[in-house]
């Protein structure tokens, strides 16, 4: 099937922020807990969501309950620890990222990018995340906070859809996490997994976003190179 449609997750998928946000959430949980949290653990209970949301989890499987005092807490070692970690990491475009947007720009295929991130957190890192780069390369820029609910909810990719002018069963939507597949199938569109291993209950898979870069004239019509 050739689709007319395409929505990007950002965090992971486009860009390398997860290097930060894991460092961030680890530092929290050592202010907070005095606790070494692990990749795996940062998999397990933040990857893939919003910062609030995300943190809500982490509180919730750090303390064994879920106390706002808490949650407000660790927010505020995240906000603190989020100065001194800003200056000193950056956020890299993933291999592929630019020249699949540049493509796309010039196939005329509608286009966004879909992420869990508030937008007030995208506009605070609005250079690190090279969004004035890439939002001149898609249709939209659709923030986590512009949908009713967050990602694994399927509302952030029903309304890329609708902006888009396609059905979500027209639309492709390219992931790296469990949440945002979760949320692009439940919506009804076909998802891409990227950046990773397989096997999150994905349609179809590619080890990294140059490899689907690649393969882009399975999903496209192609008008050109």
């Amino acid at each position: 099937m050739k689709f007319k449609a395409v929505a990007l997750d950002l965090d992971g998928t486009l860009v390398d922020a997860e290097p930060y946000y894991r460092k961030l959430m680890a530092a929290a949980a050592k202010d907070v807990f005095n606790y070494s949290l692990t990749d795996a653990e940062y998999d397990a209970y933040f990857l893939g969501l919003g910062t609030a949301q995300g943190i809500i989890r982490l509180v919730e499987y750090l303390s064994g309950r879920s106390d706002p005092a808490l949650e407000d807490k660790f927010l505020q070692s995240v906000r603190a620890n989020s100065i001194t970690l800003s200056q000193t990491i950056d956020f890299p475009l993933f291999n592929g990222a630019l020249e699949l947007l540049q493509w796309l720009k010039g196939q005329q295929i509608p286009t966004a990018i879909v992420t869990n991130t508030k937008r007030s957190v995208l506009e605070k890192y609005r250079n690190k995340y090279q969004l004035a780069r890439l939002g001149e390369l898609v249709h939209w820029v659709i923030a986590g906070d512009e949908a009713s609910v967050y990602k694994p909810d399927p509302a952030l990719y029903l309304k890329a859809a609708e902006l888009l002018g396609v059905e979500p069963s027209e639309m492709l939507v390219v992931e790296d996490t469990k949440h945002g597949i979760r949320a692009g199938k439940n919506s009804g569109a076909t998802v891409v997994k990227v950046n990773g291993p397989g096997g999150l209950g994905e349609d179809y898979h590619f080890d990294t976003l140059r490899d689907f870069y690649e393969h882009r004239g399975d999903f496209f019509e192609l008008k050109g190179v």
